[in-house]
């Protein structure tokens, strides 16, 4: 229903390399990624962390433009980011969070994002800004991102604690501290 955002809830970056794709997956094959489809996947536990290029390149370009996702913590993603192409000068353009959550229609969304003042409600239904973040609002998901169009993205775990922030605001850990206890008796 939903693959086009795939793995949910996780990061995605948009980093421009200065090495072939093919290239990259000859590199890559000593740290245990795997070609799966058009992408290198390392894949540990529930834990993903994938490299895409984009479709269209050329074999003579300077630089190659690559989606990189993760599923783990802001830490994780940055160390295998930084193992795994490091060494080809990335240039981080943008900086995207999926946030899924069946329970929440377009509507929901809607409704959930114009209660809160601090999100702008752009001219296109759908589309709030806080800061630099924008938001998008689709079916079931919000996309919270951040995009340099001229420029990399320079302080990018801060970026990325920023979308974090934001995100748990929107949707908090909801603990019931009573659901702890089980069947004892407090006394």
């Amino acid at each position: 229903m939903f693959d086009m955002f795939k793995p949910l809830n996780s990061y995605r970056l948009t980093v421009f390399l200065n090495v072939h794709p093919k290239k990259l997956q000859e590199y890559l094959r000593g740290m245990n990624f795997v070609h799966q489809g058009d992408s290198l996947l390392w894949k540990v536990d529930h834990h993903e962390f994938r490299i895409t290029p984009f479709k269209k390149y050329g074999d003579f370009q300077v630089e190659w433009a690559y989606r990189i996702s993760f599923n783990g913590s802001i830490d994780g993603g940055m160390y295998l980011l930084d193992l795994s192409v490091g060494c080809f000068k990335p240039s981080i353009k943008a900086i995207e969070y999926t946030l899924f959550d069946e329970s929440m229609k377009f509507e929901d969304w809607i409704r959930e994002m114009r209660k809160r003042p601090s999100f702008l409600m752009k001219e296109t239904k759908g589309l709030f800004q806080k800061g630099e973040l924008n938001c998008v609002v689709i079916d079931h998901a919000l996309i919270l991102s951040l995009r340099k169009k001229t420029r990399k993205i320079h302080q990018v775990i801060e970026c990325m604690k920023e979308i974090d922030k934001v995100r748990d605001d929107l949707m908090p850990n909801k603990i019931d501290l009573f659901s702890f206890m089980g069947n004892e008796v407090a006394v």
